[in-house]
């Protein structure tokens, strides 16, 4: 047992582990950037940036697009949609 304990405390260090963690990431994100080709806005995605797009348009000014997100948010909480955090990103 002990022969095993001092095998794996040599080869699994935490740097070791930060290093095979991070290309496991990695890798997991390639199926993800391959249907990413066929992910695009459709439906509700609009409607929830078209606020946020005219203040943009308008003012052209990063404080009102802002302001425009945080008052669609505020707007889908308390309809409670159950998508506010994402509506505020969107």
């Amino acid at each position: 047992m002990k022969l095993i304990d001092s095998l794996l405390t040599k080869y699994i260090t935490p740097r070791n582990l930060s290093i095979a963690l991070t290309v496991l990431y990695l890798v997991s994100l390639i199926p993800m950037l391959i249907m990413a080709r066929y992910n695009y806005p459709s439906a509700d995605d609009y409607s929830f940036a078209a606020t946020s797009r005219q203040a943009w348009v308008g003012q052209n000014n990063i404080i009102a697009v802002i302001g425009e997100a945080a008052q669609k948010a505020v707007t889908e909480y308390f309809e409670w949609t159950g998508c506010f955090a994402s509506t505020f990103l969107m």
